[in-house]
């Protein structure tokens, strides 16, 4: 009899690998276009594989035959609610005569510990320590669905090879994966737990928070897939109320991020990284893929200094500015290395994309639509202000390739970045202030540094590009000969093929089917970070025809 729930890996794929179909989804009242299959995602981001043990893929052992009748060693029961539950010389608890608390001690190599009813508060904390293996991890889970064991008490994990599912923690002590008298983490997963917050102004914290000690005390190896958080901090808050969904701090090193919901957070679905950091505590290599972040008080995800974080096939919407965000659902400050933003879906926010200072961010195959400002005393001639789709500063560097921008204030800001920016393969359609731009930059530095070119603006009044405070309309930027704008093109009616519809994929035969760049270096560049940007935000190869489209999503060829 197998009473192991085996949880999917996500309730949502968006980008998935070769066996794919199209149907309709609703996303934030929207019906999009999107690609499913029962197989796992293939995004930019590499999957984990621990000595021979895959995370994504494992599953809970079976009850052992011995249950529900009797207990057995290292396969423990727990169930306050039942009338039949005790501690007294009940060491393990078993189905029909349970445990009431959850021991706290160390667990040896295939440890199995299954929690139902609740609450257990541990004391205000239940820690524990497991000593798992890849062929033998420990298993901390509830019996899943909705009927989801509740824990109100600060669960400290200690130890390795552990996986955590099937939770739900419904209060402001949640899930602690961090150092605990100097303990270590590695090798854990956390996945298919509910973690529903009261909603009120609670101050700065995460409901998972992952962060180890420096030198040999680093955290390592630990996906976070499948989970349900909301609803901490107050997101109607006038004042900075900074709960997150998830917070990565330092000194940790490979986490994943998959497949979660987020949202109506005082603070960011996800925050990476620290302020203020020595790079030997940095967080690095942390992958954030196909989760759904939306309606939080600040951001979908905020990158400060920490390097090699990959932003994935993520759904992204409703970020609006508050008194501590200027509305932004990806934000890049505190100089992060190599970041990675590739084939996400974010609209409806205040702005797309701000990098204030990361090195070497490169944003690709992105989907953009619905971004628009907030102030009333919006200026299009401002390269700081609202309703831009993705606003570059500060002494960052990198480029914005292959992405389809729709239904904007402003495209693309360059304020400042004395190494300048590649922009390629770049669809701009459908802007929707008259006097907003597709490109600003006004820095004579930015213009002189930075590359333009195989841009398309499918825009019915008219492309608008403004450099050094020139503004360059259609006839300015045709040609491929143009220096302002190489191998640019321009045209009145939409590329897309149901733009009302959100099915953001080019028309067979538009103008844009075959007309960018190649860009090999960026290729190269992505492949040597181990990054995939081989493929489209469908999946589909990059070059389908004679050449690499212009846009997210790589036309079909015809049959």
């Amino acid at each position: 009899m197998n009473h192991n729930s085996r949880v999917p890996w996500s309730k949502v794929r968006l980008i998935v690998s070769a066996k794919q179909s199209y149907r309709r989804m609703i996303v934030a009242g929207l019906s999009l276009t999107v690609v499913t299959a029962a197989a796992m995602p293939s995004t930019a981001t590499p999957s984990p594989d621990w000595e021979g043990l895959r995370p994504l893929e494992a599953a809970a052992p079976d009850w052992p035959v011995q249950w529900p009748a009797s207990q057995v060693s290292g396969f423990y029961y727990i169930d306050s609610s039942s009338p039949n539950a005790t501690d007294n010389e009940n060491r393990f608890g078993y189905p029909d005569r349970p445990r009431t608390t959850i021991p706290e001690i160390d667990y040896p190599a295939g440890s199995y510990v299954e929690i139902h009813g609740g609450p257990y508060t541990g004391g205000s904390q239940i820690i524990f320590a497991a000593h798992g293996t890849s062929e033998a991890p420990v298993w901390i889970r509830g019996p899943g669905g909705d009927d989801k064991a509740v824990i109100r008490g600060e669960m400290i994990v200690k130890g390795s090879y552990v996986f955590i599912e099937n939770l739900r923690f419904d209060t402001n002590k949640t899930l602690g994966l961090r150092p605990h008298r100097s303990s270590t983490l590695n090798h854990a997963v956390v996945r298919a737990c509910e973690f529903d917050g009261p909603g009120t102004d609670v101050g700065s914290n995460s409901a998972i928070a992952v962060s180890g000690l420096a030198g040999p005390g680093r955290y390592s190896d630990i996906v976070i897939s499948n989970n349900r958080i909301h609803g901490f901090g107050d997101r109607n808050a006038r004042q900075e109320n900074d709960f997150h969904g998830i917070g990565v701090g330092a000194n940790v090193d490979r986490i994943w991020i998959l497949g979660n919901e987020i949202f109506d957070m005082g603070g960011d679905a996800v925050q990476i990284g620290a302020a203020s950091v020595p790079n030997d505590r940095r967080a690095t290599a942390v992958y954030i893929a196909n989760n759904s972040f939306y309606d939080n008080r600040e951001n979908a995800v905020d990158i400060k200094n920490s390097q090699d974080i990959i932003v994935s096939h993520n759904v992204m919407y409703g970020f609006r500015t508050s008194s501590s965000s200027d509305g932004a659902a990806i934000v890049i400050h505190n100089n992060p290395d190599r970041v990675w933003i590739v084939g996400n879906t974010i609209s409806r926010s205040n702005h797309g994309v701000v990098n204030t200072g990361g090195r070497d961010v490169w944003i690709v195959s992105n989907v953009f639509y619905d971004i628009h400002h907030a102030s009333a005393d919006w200026n299009p001639q401002d390269v700081y202000s609202g309703g831009s789709v993705i606003h570059f500063r500060g002494e960052s560097g990198g480029g914005i390739v292959n992405n389809t921008l729709y239904r904007y204030d402003t495209g693309i800001q360059l304020a400042q970045g004395s190494r300048g920016y590649s922009l390629f393969n770049v669809l701009f359609t459908e802007r929707t202030e008259p006097e907003g731009f597709d490109v600003i930059a006004k820095d004579k530095d930015v213009v002189d540094e930075s590359r333009l070119r195989n841009l398309a603006f499918f825009q019915r009044e008219g492309a608008r590009v403004m450099l050094r405070g020139r503004v360059y309309t259609d006839r300015d930027l045709q040609g491929a000969r143009n220096r302002i704008c190489t191998s640019c093109l321009t045209a009145e009616s939409s590329p897309l093929m149901d733009a009302a519809g959100h099915d953001l994929r080019l028309k067979p035969g538009s103008a844009a089917v075959d007309k960018g760049f190649a860009a090999q270096a960026v290729f190269e560049l992505a492949a040597a970070q181990h990054v995939d940007i081989a493929t489209d935000m469908a999946g589909n190869r990059r070059i389908q025809g004679n050449a690499i489209d212009i846009g997210a999503l790589e036309s079909s060829p015809p049959p």
